[in-house]
C-alpha cells in the first residue's frame, strides 16, 4: 500500500537524525549543590546528638562506683546524726566515723596517692 500526499497538504517535515524534529538540544540542568547552609546544620546538630549521647553513656558507666560512694557517705552522715545544715566539720567527725580520711592530695606517684589530712599528716593510700 502506498501512501498519496495530498497536492495542497504541505510537505512533512525532515526528521533529523534521531528520527525526530531537529530542535535545539535542551540545556544540561545545573548540578545541585552538595554542601548547603540546610545540610551543613543539620550534619551539625546530628553531631552534636551522637556526641551528647557518648558522653550520657560514658558517664553512666564511669559513674555506678562514684554513685555508691556518695550514698555511702550521705548514710554515714546522717546516721552519725549530722542533718543537711551540721557543716563541714560534722561531715569530716562523720566520715571519720566511718573510717575515712578526708584531706588534700598532696601528690601522686604511680598507683600511690598521698594524702594530707587536716592535722598535717601525710598518708600514704595504695
Amino acid at each position: 500500500m502506498t501512501t498519496q500526499v495530498h497536492p495542497t497538504a504541505p510537505a512533512p517535515p525532515e526528521l533529523g537524525p534521531s528520527g525526530f524534529d531537529d530542535f535545539e538540544e535542551l540545556a544540561p540542568r545545573p548540578r545541585r549543590r552538595l554542601v548547603t547552609p540546610l545540610n551543613a546544620g543539620l550534619v551539625a546538630i546530628l553531631i552534636t546528638a551522637v556526641g551528647f549521647l557518648a558522653g550520657v553513656l560514658v558517664e553512666k558507666g564511669q559513674a555506678g562506683g562514684t554513685a555508691a560512694s556518695a550514698g555511702g557517705a550521705r548514710r554515714a552522715l546522717t546516721a552519725g546524726g549530722a542533718g543537711a545544715g551540721a557543716g563541714a566539720g560534722a561531715a569530716r567527725g562523720a566520715a571519720a566515723a566511718a573510717g575515712a580520711t578526708v584531706g588534700t592530695i598532696s601528690s601522686i606517684d604511680g598507683h600511690t596517692l598521698y594524702l594530707t589530712d587536716t592535722q598535717g599528716t601525710t598518708i600514704k593510700v595504695t
